[in-house]
């Protein structure tokens, strides 16, 4: 049965999509292929249906994110044609506008200056044009938050503080829509404790409790919600980094138990591990001696048991690389 057997390769496309994006490194890039394979022999069945195009787009965006350069382009552009097609079957299908908007604010976090604006306002006008179709569309609303926080990254002063201020404004209307829609709290604290980076004292601080409390929040509708627990966690080391003595150690210790927290509830969640990992180096560099020693040693501990859990996850490597040469840098002969 040619439906059957459609709907089966269609299936079987999203199901390595969803393995990939636990993966990382040639892993990931070797189920995306796959995925994209499933996808074609789909498609060659039934060349008009638009939601296996509109994943196919998804698997393109997801594998042009484990490339770089002209590779990463290409595998943009091709899920770009891919929602471009799907929408030109289905005029109104929204989720392709969210989620080909979903991949123009991820290829624009790759590029600078003015090609990661214009990205980031096609982005923009995906999010805006899915809206306009399904004004209730709260995802759209949180992914146009998450875009608009990422480009607040890329500037400085009152222009960061205004996209900032509109990331935030998305979320509050995406959670007017949905009050129980942790998704959108955990979004708003990342661009809170994104804000706070670029601030200090006072401000700074302000915006960390807030922070604070948008991942509380979010974890009191959703308890499981390991995400929001790794973010917090980072929010935490990012704070104590700018305290000294026994605030910056409440505050880094406090992290550690929100990454034990989410790898207690995700055993796998390697980019907790890693996330760890920093923040015990970061402490370690706010010590001498012994003491210093052994914060570098379970910071190793963590990146370790990162890569133990997903071999092909360079980040750990490279933190666990500079976490060694600060370490070194503390002693003296062989």
């Amino acid at each position: 049965n040619p439906t059957t057997r459609l709907a089966a390769l269609n299936n079987w496309g999203n199901a390595l999509y969803a393995q990939a994006k636990t993966k990382a490194g040639e892993k990931a890039d070797r189920l995306l292929a796959e995925a994209g394979k499933k996808y074609a022999e789909a498609l060659r069945l039934k060349p008009d249906d638009h939601e296996v195009l509109s994943n196919w787009g998804a698997a393109l965006a997801e594998q042009a994110k484990t490339k770089d350069g002209e590779k990463s382009d290409r595998l943009f552009a091709e899920a770009g044609s891919k929602y471009a097609e799907a929408l030109r079957l289905k005029p109104d299908f929204h989720a392709a506008l969210n989620n080909w908007g979903a991949a123009l604010s991820a290829q624009a976090k790759t590029k600078a200056g003015e090609e990661a604006d214009r990205l980031f306002a096609e982005a923009g006008s995906k999010y805006a044009e899915a809206l306009r179709l399904k004004p209730d569309y709260h995802e759209a609303l949180n992914n146009w938050g998450i875009a608009l926080s990422a480009q607040a990254k890329t500037k400085t002063g009152e222009e960061a503080d205004r996209l900032f201020a509109d990331a935030g404004g998305k979320c509050a209307e995406a959670l007017r829509l949905k009050p129980d829609l942790p998704e959108a709290l955990n979004t708003w604290g990342n661009a809170l404790s994104d804000q706070a980076k670029t601030k200090a004292g006072e401000e700074a601080d302000r915006l960390f409790a807030e922070a604070g409390s948008k991942y509380a929040d979010a974890l009191r509708q959703k308890p499981d919600f390991h995400e929001a627990l790794n973010n917090w966690g980072a929010a935490l080391s990012d704070h104590a980094t700018t305290k000294v003595g026994e605030e910056a150690d409440r505050l880094f210790g406090e992290a550690g138990s929100k990454y034990a927290e989410a790898l207690r509830l995700k055993p796998d969640l390697h980019e907790a591990l890693n996330n760890w990992g920093n923040a015990l180096y970061a402490q370690a560099k706010t010590k001498v001696g012994e003491e210093a020693d052994r914060l570098f040693a379970e910071a190793g501990a963590k990146y370790a048991e990162a890569l133990r859990m997903e071999p092909d996850y360079h980040e750990a490597l490279t933190n666990w690389g500079a976490a060694l040469s600060e370490q070194a840098r503390t002693k003296e002969g062989e």
